[in-house]
């Protein structure tokens, strides 16, 4: 976008919300701009291949559709991600027909269950074939269950936007590597998509460049991503189930999620305040931590929890 189209964005969302600004740029931000967020609930939804804002009914919100009443139900029509056919096996719904299977599934306008790298009923099937081969190239390159240190550099998804690592056993091969893994990713517009491999395993640099398969849209973030402290690559703090970043208030770290008593002495991992509200868990990895797991259970005791 130009600056004055970015001007005029944000002139027509401050005509919305008065806190608009250019500053709102994050989920975290959203608290601040809860008239917009109450706009968006009632006026737009987001898919992962479309964004769509349409009037509402009120006409003293939106004022008077100028769409006449005979195509009216046609242009208000939300467009739904893919649905499977579960009559026709390989195939998904026509259009109608998956608009009248989201009249009773609400979410099936927005879930990412049927991407095309998400389980679906087909790679359920491979997923154990997957994971095996997972498993073999792991011990193979001396991954230790690709261990961080071998973390070298991430891939985002273009579907999902969460973050994927490349691993590589010795500092040397990702270097002679770094040129070549450009061009790829310039050869493929950067779309990559969870559980792509960037080279085939009969690739020569299908090594140099380890990437796990048998992950998808809907896995979380791989353990492997966060900070070593024998690693130089440092990387930011992000939820590891949904990938979102934030200040302190929104992404609870380790000591944080200690402070409110929830790792059991296990070294949890980062997760983003609202995926705790609709009931993700804390996802905890390590060797228990005895003593930190005895404070916690007398600090919850104290607290009549």
């Amino acid at each position: 976008m130009t600056e004055e189209q970015c001007d005029k964005l944000h002139t027509n969302l401050n005509g919305i919300d008065s806190n608009c600004s250019s500053k709102i740029t994050t989920k975290e931000h959203l608290n601040q701009v809860g008239d917009l967020v109450s706009w968006m609930k009632m006026h737009s939804v987001y898919t992962p291949y479309s964004f769509s804002v349409q009037k509402c009914n009120k006409v003293s919100c939106c004022g008077v559709m100028r769409t006449p009443a005979e195509f009216r139900d046609l242009v208000m029509q939300r467009q739904p991600t893919p649905q499977p056919d579960n009559n026709r096996d390989g195939n998904f719904f026509c259009r109608d027909d998956a608009l009248n299977h989201a009249k009773n599934d609400p979410d099936a306008i927005t879930t990412l269950s049927t991407l095309p790298s998400s389980a679906g009923k087909k790679h359920m099937e491979n997923g154990k074939t997957k994971a095996t081969r997972d498993s073999d190239l792991s011990k193979e390159l001396g991954l230790k269950s690709w261990d961080a240190k071998r973390v070298r550099a991430f891939l985002i998804c273009y579907h999902c936007g969460k973050r994927r690592c490349i691993y590589s056993a010795w500092d040397d091969d990702y270097i002679a590597c770094m040129e070549v893994l450009q061009q790829k990713l310039e050869s493929v517009s950067e779309r990559y998509s969870c559980g792509d491999l960037l080279f085939d395993d009969s690739h020569r640099l299908s090594k140099a460049l380890a990437q796990k398969k048998n992950i998808t849209c809907e896995s979380p973030i791989e353990k492997g991503y966060y900070n070593n402290k024998g690693r130089r690559l440092k990387l930011r703090e992000i939820c590891i189930h949904c990938g979102e970043r934030g200040s302190s208030d929104f992404l609870l770290s380790l000591s944080q999620l200690q402070g409110r008593c929830m790792t059991d002495g296990y070294n949890s991992f980062p997760i983003y305040t609202a995926c705790l509200a609709i009931g993700k868990k804390v996802i905890k990895g390590g060797k228990k931590d005895n003593m930190q797991a005895r404070k916690e259970k007398i600090a919850k005791v104290n607290a009549g929890k």
